[in-house]
């Protein structure tokens, strides 16, 4: 039987997406196609080595309204919403919390996708749905199959429709692909996924639940034995159900009729159902802190038990491909360290899937075990082989794997350690309780039995004692009797050739069909059907010569009914068959039948039918013994002996007739004192047992008086937390008012709003604003008409939510009064956002300044532009700031050329004079101002010009910096004039 995997149950539908190269163009158009409406996350899953930030997220955001991010490590993912892998990482899912892990080593080749697919399967189990883009590496295909092997969907790009067909093609070869479709019609596919809310991901189309008649499960079941022996009768019809309704989505049947009629004409479907009720989920070291346990609670114990030469025998029950069994190896090998090597090892790993054996034997694994196994135990454990790893022969010369059907085949014994996690989940209640009675038979007096987190013993808590709660740990309780271990080979029933039955027992069947059965296999003779304590539950055919009503009232005791010489045969053949569980015959008893002796051979045959032992006795007369006509004793005159004898009988007959009686009168009395003496011990033991009970008894009132302390102590621990909860409910209350009161009084319009879009909280600036009066706390802000024009609020605080960029934009009143609205998504402490803040802040005398100042703007630049004279505007920098058409027409320069550029930068550096920029760096600093100043210089549109400079600072404001007017004059052919020094009066420098 194979491992099974317990799933989180409920938490968030998760889809997982898996693409290379080419995958972003698919992923972006299922994006755009799909529905809206509450949806499950989605993980974006592509290969990425760069150890930049990535870009991706951005480009998913310009086609989805849902929120992108990139996953980072403990972010718990939520619906409708998008993330992606960090570069050069693995993510994992672990329940809802997503997980980054750094890639071990560049030389590692990525297994980004296979990675996250199989805690994908782990974590949702048969709610796992994944889907496969174009893509051109053999990353994918091994967490498609284990998605397949847990029971969800995988859903494949058409490879037609794919710029890459490796990975898409890669996971149709190996056969878990259920829907094969291009990217629009994959978006639809996943538009009818369920939500998870009922339960049931994946759903068919149009359907919420499978309805199943019992003839066709019946049916089902029936072509499920013949194909490979395993009867699922007993498995939980959930499960059933939920893969039957995958098989259906792939071949498109509406009906489960349709799918039996297919069942039957495809014998090839039977085995691929088969595959897929036989769940293979598991990977290596699950679950880490159980090896840890077992490591430091378990192991210990077992080497202290056990004796010199005694080796540690482990069986992993349902070991799927090996990983659990290889696990364990690998962590009894670390904790024995040195002495492992002359200490015997013996690990059992069973599974009834065939294929899964073989895979566990070949001991070989991809790349995808380095999220798995530390680098320390792959590089001791493992080797490198066909681009994945191989078991090294230390650890699988200990495993031994064999195919085992825990329902059927008889177990393993005197073992140390049974682990078998996440079987029994999947397990109805009846084979639950048969296979804890098997683990009990198989372990050792003190042996321990692991199991999985979501399983217990439950009912047969009689078997096993708690020693690790937590881990789901058990120790072997010792039972007085051992528990009944029901395989379907009991009563001397025979095997045929391969070990199995010919025909198997159908569950139910009664104990009159089993004698049947023999009775037809031995030509129906006489007979009755008795249970343990030789009571006639039937009789078969005619059976008044061996038997007969005795007088009183009625009784159906065989040995009450039992004819003269028949009764102490009848005694010792019951025992015999009882004590040795073994068909007993006793030939040639002499029995009384209306004053005629009969010669007959009787037989008891054990029956078992679930738990409860009957027995079949048989009566066959001897043809040669018919019986001789009446005899008068006295007209004879026969001895005494005559009175036991029939006619013909010879005295040393009837002498050896008593002997044999005699004999079986010794024997049943001997076997009355052995009972007796048997009875003596049990009683004296059951003496002892109600002692020890006694002993239990004080030992648990003792506990009691603990326990009463403990609840006493627990009292005060609750009463300390009731008085800090007394005093934090004043703190909040204390918030709560100056929140209150902050509200009533802050001068400004705020208006809170939850999730739901229904106002929380409001100012009563904001009530004036927006029209808001006390009654309209919990209405949705849509259904309120406020007094500002912005028609689409509602669609903004959506945004925001979904974005969580904050957003501002100006709105104006039915006056015409400006203000500024502002958007903020409201997170509370955890991160998680619960709403939004709006708020209004009145900016209309702001915007009116803003609106003088342009308009003085286009004033002075007006007048610059209408001035003859070459003019330039210089911040303190010597930047250039505006130049006028003047000066543009004169040098023959477009303003967006020069604007921003230092003065001494323009042109060919005709301006880079260091007594010019001495006398412009000192006019703003200084509040100082030059005229005259004269330039001689070739220009490249003018040629040999003669310029003169006047400067003036224009002084700034609150709203502007101070800048500095340059004018140009040519003075070209003029009489020369004396230029200005550096403080007005220095002779010109034409050259600088």
């Amino acid at each position: 039987m194979p491992e099974r995997h317990a799933p989180t149950e409920g938490g968030v539908p998760v889809v997982g997406v898996g693409a290379s190269a080419g995958g972003l163009e698919a992923f972006l158009k299922i994006l755009q196609n799909l529905p809206d409406g509450p949806g499950p996350a989605f993980v974006f899953l592509v290969h990425m080595v760069s150890e930049h930030t990535s870009s991706l997220p951005e480009v998913l955001g310009r086609v989805t309204k849902m929120p992108v991010r990139q996953a980072a490590d403990g972010m718990r993912v939520e619906p409708r919403t998008v993330y992606t892998n960090p570069p050069d990482s693995h993510v994992t899912l672990e329940g809802d919390v997503l997980r980054t892990h750094k890639r071990p080593s560049r030389e590692c080749p990525l297994a980004t996708i296979d990675v996250f697919m199989r805690s994908l399967a782990e974590s949702r189990g048969d709610k796992s749905v994944a889907v496969f883009l174009s893509g051109a590496d053999g990353d994918g295909p091994g967490g498609a199959e284990a998605v397949d092997s847990a029971g969800g969907l995988v859903l494949v790009q058409d490879p037609d429709s794919c710029e890459h067909t490796g990975l898409p093609n890669g996971v149709i070869r190996r056969g878990p692909a259920h829907l094969i479709l291009p990217p629009r019609e994959l978006a639809d596919a996943l538009g009818e996924l369920g939500d998870g809310t009922d339960g049931h991901t994946p759903l068919l189309p149009g359907k919420k639940h499978l309805t199943v008649a019992d003839g066709e499960m019946s049916r089902i079941f029936e072509l499920l034995r013949e194909a490979g022996g395993v009867d699922y009768t007993h498995y939980k019809p959930a499960t059933i159900r939920r893969r039957l309704q995958r098989r259906m989505l792939m071949h498109r049947c509406e009906t489960v009729a349709e799918y039996v009629a297919r069942l039957e004409e495809h014998p090839e479907e039977v085995e691929r159902l088969a595959r897929d009720l036989l769940i293979h989920v598991t990977r290596f070291f699950r679950d880490p802190e159980s090896f840890k346990t077992l490591m430091a609670d378990v192991f210990p114990v077992i080497k202290a038990r056990r004796g010199k030469d005694d080796p540690f025998r482990v069986w992993i029950a349902g070991c799927s491909t090996g990983e659990e069994a290889y696990s364990v190896a690998i962590a009894l090998l670390e904790f024995l360290g040195d002495g492992s090597r002359i200490t015997p090892i013996q690990i059992f790993g069973t599974d009834v899937s065939e294929a899964a054996v073989a895979e566990a034997r070949a001991g070989r694994f991809g790349r995808g075990i380095e999220a798995e196994v530390s680098p320390g135990r792959l590089e001791k454990f493992f080797e490198e082989a066909d681009g994945g790893y191989k078991i090294r022969p230390a650890v699988r010369d200990v495993c031994v794997f064999a195919r085992q059907d825990l329902t059927r085949d008889p177990p393993f014994s005197r073992l140390d350690l049974v682990l078998c996690r996440n079987v029994l989940i999947y397990l109805g209640q009846p084979l639950q309780s048969q296979l804890l009675g098997v683990f009990h038979y198989a372990l050792k007096p003190d042996g321990f039995l692991m199991l999985g987190s979501a399983e217990s013993v439950g009912a047969r808590s009689d078997l096993f004692a708690v020693a690790d709660k937590k881990h789901r740990i058990f120790t072997k309780k010792p039972r007085a009797m051992r528990p009944e271990i029901d395989f379907p080979v009991r009563g001397g029933l025979p095997r045929d050739s391969g070990g199995e039955l010919r025909r198997r027992r159908a569950v139910g069947e009664s104990v009159h069909a089993l004698a049947d059965k023999a009775l037809i296999k031995r030509y129906a003779p006489p007979g009755v059907v008795v249970n343990e304590e030789l009571n006639i539950v039937q009789f078969r055919g005619q059976t008044g010569r061996f038997l007969e009503a005795a007088p009183g009232e009625p009784n159906l005791n065989l040995l009450k009914m039992a004819r003269e010489g028949l009764l102490h045969a009848l005694r010792g053949a019951t025992r015999e068959a009882r004590e040795q569980d073994r068909p007993i015959r006793k030939e040639g008893q002499r029995v009384r039948f209306n004053s005629h002796i009969l010669i007959v051979d009787l037989e008891v045959l054990p029956l078992q039918d679930d738990g409860k032992r009957h027995f079949l006795v048989l009566f066959r007369e001897r043809p040669e013994a018919a019986p001789a006509p009446p005899v008068d004793p006295a007209a004879a005159g026969l001895p005494a002996l005559d009175g036991i004898r029939g006619g013909g009988v010879s005295d040393e007959e009837a002498v050896e007739q008593l002997q044999r009686e005699l004999l079986a009168s010794r024997e049943h009395l001997q076997s009355i004192i052995s009972d007796l003496e048997a009875s003596n011990d049990e009683l004296q033991s059951a003496n002892e047992e109600i002692l020890s009970s006694n002993e239990e008894l004080q030992s648990t009132n003792e506990e009691l008086d603990t326990a009463k302390e403990e609840l006493q102590s627990t009292n005060e621990e609750l009463n300390t937390v009731n008085d800090e909860l007394h005093e934090r409910n004043g703190e909040l209350s204390q918030l709560n008012a100056d929140l209150t009161n902050l509200m009533a009084n802050v001068q400004l319009a705020i208006v809170v709003v939850g999730s739901d879009l229904a106002v929380r909280r409001f100012t009563p600036l904001a009530g004036k604003l927006l029209n808001l009066i006390p009654g309209d706390v919990g209405r949705s802000i849509g259904q309120i008409r406020p007094d500002i024009d912005c028609p689409d609020l509602e669609g903004l605080i959506r945004k925001v939510l979904n974005t969580l960029e904050p957003l501002e934009r100006d709105v104006t009143n039915s006056s015409g009064h400006t203000y500024v609205l502002r958007i903020r998504a409201y997170q509370d402490g955890d991160r998680r956002v619960n709403g939004a803040v709006l708020s209004l802040l009145d900016v209309n005398d702001l915007r009116a300044r803003e609106r003088e100042l342009a308009a003085a703007r286009d004033f002075a630049d007006a007048i610059l532009d209408t001035i003859d004279q070459p003019l330039v505007v210089l911040d303190g920098a010597l930047t250039v700031q505006r130049v006028n058409r003047a000066y543009r027409e004169t040098f023959e320069v477009n303003a967006e050329e020069i604007h921003g550029r230092r003065l001494y930068e323009l042109g060919d550096g005709q301006w880079n004079i260091a007594s010019l920029r001495t006398l412009l760096e000192d006019v703003l600093p200084q509040n100082a101002s030059f005229d005259g100043y004269e330039v001689s210089r070739d220009f490249p549109a003018l040629g040999r010009r003669t310029m003169r400079l006047n400067a003036r600072p224009l002084d700034g404001d609150g709203h502007r910096e101070p800048l500095i007017l340059l004018a140009f004059t040519d003075t070209t052919g003029a009489p020369g004039e004396p230029s200005p020094s550096a403080d007005g009066n220095a002779p010109a420098d034409a050259e600088g």
